[in-house]
């Protein structure tokens, strides 16, 4: 299976263990990751994913920047306000401090001239009705990747996103989910594009346990 992982990997959880399953399992093809801003910025989660890939032994594979942070920076001032005065909690979301939160501890190699929606629309190609995407986080990269090509739809073979959740009655904190939270825009052209989606809502990951 060849899978292309998009993710805004903050510090070692959700996201950093499906990227060790992924790295384990003899059925995937693993052609790279795309950094996304969400849980922390796309800069940051590039170099996390440096050092993930360096722990997991893995040094080789592939990471490519996404969309950049100033895009988000009203949105992420927005978030952090909210969780400090305790009027909303976002579902799914980590890293809502006011510094940064990546946990390199040596030099970060420079940016590839590809971005994560170019590595996208390339694998697309190079594999239609091939590739599998996987978003862990906002959805911004794919997004980016169908405004410059709305036929890339046709050449994935499916989607499968992390994302939405199951509103609770009278919920005093206003519960939602980050990710869609974060960039609606993409989270909505996504429901308006005719992909071959797997939706796992932030309920059903919460219930299905890695053994």
């Amino acid at each position: 299976m060849k899978i292309f992982l998009d993710t805004d990997l903050n510090f070692p959880s959700d996201d950093f263990q499906a990227l060790m399953l992924l790295l384990a399992s003899d059925e995937v093809d693993l052609l790279g990751i795309g950094s996304c801003a969400g849980n922390t910025w796309s800069e940051e989660v590039f170099a996390n994913l440096h050092k993930s890939l360096q722990t997991l032994e893995s040094p080789n594979l592939p990471i490519f920047p996404g969309v950049a942070a100033k895009r988000f920076e009203a949105d992420r001032t927005v978030a952090l306000e909210a969780v400090r005065n305790r009027t909303r909690r976002f579902i799914g979301a980590h890293g809502k401090s006011d510094g940064p939160r990546a946990w390199v501890t040596e030099a970060t190699p420079d940016s590839p001239t590809q971005n994560a929606s170019d590595k996208i629309l390339e694998l697309s190609h190079r594999y239609s009705d091939e590739l599998v995407l996987i978003c862990l986080g906002p959805l911004s990269n794919l997004a980016e990747a169908i405004d410059r090509d709305d036929a890339l739809p046709d050449r994935v073979k499916s989607l499968v996103i992390m994302g939405g959740h199951f509103p609770r009655p009278n919920d005093p904190l206003d519960r939602i989910d980050f990710n869609f939270w974060f960039d609606p825009d993409a989270a909505q052209k996504m429901h308006d594009t005719v992909f071959k989606n797997t939706l796992v809502p932030h309920d059903e990951s919460q219930a299905a346990h890695a053994t």
